[in-house]
């Protein structure tokens, strides 16, 4: 299941670091599946969902940016913007 891919990395993990309670075996081979069968392509989508949700907030941030460049110029404050007394 999916929802053991935690469990199942965390052991690949041990075996690759050559700890001494790593899984081995039968074990080995069916976790190494596991892995492979599920744990890969879960983790592979959900990178590609999460890097596309994240363009979309850059994306989102360009067109604000984009929106104020278009009138930053008249709308920058100037000390010679101040009004002028009334003549009297």
């Amino acid at each position: 299941k999916a929802s053991d891919c935690g469990k199942i990395e965390s052991q690949l993990l041990s075996v690759a670091k050559g700890r001494e309670n790593a899984i081995s075996g039968d074990a080995l081979t069916q976790a190494t599946e596991m892995n492979n069968t599920y744990c890969k392509p879960a983790r592979k989508s959900g990178v590609k969902i999460g890097v596309s949700v994240g363009v979309l907030f850059f994306f989102w941030a360009a067109l604000h940016f984009w929106l104020m460049g278009r009138t930053m110029q008249r709308d920058l404050w100037k000390a010679d913007d101040e009004a002028q007394p009334a003549a009297g």
